[in-house]
């Protein structure tokens, strides 16, 4: 009320902070496949990049068509036509939504799939970050943060990042040469 500065000691955890759940989502969605539950955890993340209402509509064609595992990998074939064989106008966003996410992924899958090395995983970790423009859309997060005066949450955000290179730094630093199974990469990282 009176602009007076104070200081606020409180510990937040970073696991909390949309970015790491944006990681561990990815993680997740390797993990199991692109299960339904972790793909939408992913998309429905601020830092996919994806607009509101896009992501709902993504979501409402996956729950009404069961879409699940393998069948996010290619294109979608349900709603391109009514039952008149009129073309539904909404089908090419969600195809086209599916598609840029999809196809980051995929390519970020690519280092995983070939891992043998913890520094593989790491790798891919990386580019996740850089094929979905996370310092961009940090920044454009905390310009939020700052709009709506949350301040606990901005200065985590001025954080997040920098923690999480950190931590697969380190990783790197002692496991970098060492041939793991994702499982065993999954459990150091989340």
């Amino acid at each position: 009320k009176y602009n007076i500065p104070y200081f606020v000691d409180k510990q937040e955890k970073l696991d909390k902070h949309p970015l790491t759940s944006f990681l561990i989502s990815m993680l997740n969605c390797y993990k199991r496949n692109f299960a339904s539950d972790e793909f939408l955890m992913l998309f429905k993340n601020f830092f996919s990049g994806i607009d509101y209402l896009s992501q709902n509509e993504l979501e409402n064609y996956i729950l009404k068509y069961g879409i699940n595992y393998d069948r996010f990998k290619k294109p979608f074939v349900y709603g391109k036509v009514d039952y008149k064989k009129k073309k539904i106008e909404s089908y090419e966003p969600i195809e086209n939504t599916r598609k840029v996410i999809v196809d980051k992924l995929l390519k970020v899958y690519e280092y995983f799939d070939r891992s043998k090395k913890c520094k593989d995983y790491i790798k891919g970790c990386l580019t996740f970050f850089d094929l979905f423009n996370i310092d961009e859309m940090l920044n454009v997060f905390m310009e939020r943060l700052s709009a709506t005066k949350q301040f606990v949450m901005l200065e985590l955000s001025k954080q997040v990042k920098d923690k999480i290179i950190t931590l697969l730094e380190e990783v790197d630093k002692i496991l970098g040469e060492e041939v793991v199974p994702f499982d065993e990469f999954y459990s150091l990282i989340i």
